[in-house]
């Protein structure tokens, strides 16, 4: 049976029955004190849809950059064992090591942009092994020496490493790292030397895994794995698999991932944002007064997934750099500059969705929008109408807030921090954008 074929089709499915809802009547919980209450004094607000329907796009083009799951996972591309399953979740074994992909804080993986379908995420996705097209790997043509850096949801020491080949390293050997560093930091910013590596020797082979050992004890947030030199080709391997020699207590549950096969929910209306009120965010130093008030949720939410309906630009600009920067405890502009990581940014998101998955839920009471990186030069770009809802099913949303006009600044990297009325913890959260040109947004802050 293809079950490449069933995947594809199944996704189209999804996707058409989304695109259904735009000839139906919805019913979406209003915030507190905004318009239209029903008969019984509550606060629903009925909406008719009448909006142009977001693009149908074939499911390999969606950028899903946080814990993409194999789309296929029966067949991982062997012509000679079609029917080998996909190594997910464990991978090669090292007796007396604890593997630590679970830890991988996927909202912050960085690093040079990949090849199409390749972007530097998927070394920690836990496909073991490639897809038939040759998907869930990462690699570049941006040559050596370069950089992937990564957090954890915790501090925990890294012990050992696996890296595999990828799905074609038989034919291109060349590709394969040859000499790297890796290094630790509690913060990001002073790192400590763990392991240098120089005539790595990885195998000339498809999917074949290779384990490295080092001699660390000590417990870092931050990881960051700095590649010399390749044998002499570009740069591709299929996974980056971490482990620990410590004892684990607790390892972190896995929560499926949204934006692919397993979310089988809708995606709220469209609509809301007509009703909604002109904002008048606090801007600038107005700002950073207000977020130093409340708490940063951000930290400790964990991100696990991030879904955008329309195709980004690249994939250091995919939704999940909406929530990748890591901020001192107290905010400054400066900060919005220098710790805010990269942006999201894509073209005719009209009508579009961004979906954010949180492992711990959160109950916002406000957030922050940071202008682009050259926001100055096209501040046509900002967002001007949009809705912010919460779900913890990914099916039942409720919003929370909503805007007719944004009202942000054509600068660049400057704080929008805009308040609402809540007080309900939710996983999921939708920013639905509802009119605006190309869109670019440096960071997405939660607080409260």
């Amino acid at each position: 049976m293809n079950h490449h074929f069933m995947y594809k089709a199944a996704s189209l499915l999804l996707l058409l029955a989304m695109l259904s809802s735009c000839n139906q009547t919805v019913t979406t919980t209003a915030p507190a004190g905004d318009p239209t209450p029903d008969s019984d004094g509550g606060n629903k607000v009925e909406i008719t849809l009448n909006r142009t329907p977001t693009p149908v796009l074939d499911p390999d083009d969606i950028p899903i950059n946080i814990n993409k799951p194999n789309p296929n996972p029966g067949n991982p591309g062997n012509p000679d064992n079609p029917d080998t399953p996909v190594l997910r979740g464990e991978g090669e074994k090292v007796e007396g090591y604890t593997q630590l992909l679970q830890y991988v804080d996927r909202s912050y993986i960085t690093g040079p942009s990949g090849w199409d379908k390749h972007p530097v995420s998927d070394i920690f996705d836990g496909c073991f092994e490639t897809t038939d097209d040759g998907s869930n790997k990462y690699g570049h043509n941006g040559g050596v020496p370069f950089e992937v850096t990564w957090k954890m949801v915790k501090s925990v020491s890294l012990s050992a490493y696996t890296i595999y080949t990828a799905n074609d390293t038989a034919t291109y050997p060349d590709r394969n790292p040859e000499s790297w560093s890796i290094y630790g930091s509690e913060d990001g910013k002073e790192w400590v030397l763990l392991d240098k590596v120089e005539e790595a020797g990885l195998p000339a082979e498809n999917y074949t895994a290779k384990t490295f050992k080092m001699d660390n004890t000590t417990e870092y947030r931050y990881y960051k794995w700095e590649v010399h030199a390749t044998k002499g080709g570009s740069f591709q391997i299929s996974e980056l698999l971490l482990y620990t020699s410590a004892e684990i207590s607790e390892i972190p549950p896995v929560v499926p991932p949204i934006g692919v096969g397993e979310f089988e929910g809708t995606l709220p209306a469209q609509g809301l944002a007509s009703t909604g009120k002109e904002a008048e965010p606090m801007i600038g130093e107005d700002a950073i007064a207000w977020m130093n008030d409340h708490k940063f949720l951000n930290e400790n939410a964990n991100f696990l997934s991030a879904y955008i309906s329309v195709s980004c630009w690249g994939d250091n600009e995919g939704p999940d750099r909406l929530v990748d920067g890591d901020f001192n405890p107290v905010f400054t502009l400066e900060d919005m500059e220098s710790n805010s990581g990269g942006k999201v940014g894509c073209g005719t998101p009209d009508g579009a969705y961004v979906v954010l998955q949180t492992e711990k839920a959160i109950a916002p009471t406000g957030y922050v929008l940071v202008t682009g990186n050259d926001t100055a030069t096209y501040p046509d770009r900002n967002p001007i109408q949009w809705v912010l809802y919460g779900s913890n099913d990914g099916e039942t949303w409720t919003a929370l807030h909503q805007v007719s006009a944004g009202n942000l600044v054509g600068e660049s990297f400057i704080p929008h921090a805009y308040t609402m009325e809540n007080s309900e913890a939710y996983t999921y959260f939708c920013f639905s954008l509802e009119n605006t040109g190309s869109l670019q947004l440096q960071e997405f802050m939660f607080f409260q």
